[in-house]
């Protein structure tokens, strides 16, 4: 995924940043969401992700920034 990609609906931030990271489709953040809200942890979310290679990349930018919870409010 590029930094600069086309605004495609849902836009991705990591916490106290004023920019988005990444944008995604509203499909990519509903499988995120759901999977998240199973498992409670990203590193338990990002196992279960198979085909998605754009929501593999959003939860790895997460945990690489060492943030393994997500606020979905």
């Amino acid at each position: 995924m590029t930094r600069r990609q086309k605004h495609l609906g849902v836009e991705w931030y990591l916490p106290n940043k004023k920019r988005p990271f990444t944008y995604s489709t509203k499909a990519t953040s509903d499988l995120i969401e759901v999977l998240y809200n199973e498992t409670g942890s990203i590193d338990e979310t990002l196992a279960m992700i198979n085909y998605d290679d754009d929501a593999k990349e959003i939860l790895e930018t997460y945990l690489k920034h060492g943030i393994h919870n997500l606020n979905l409010s």
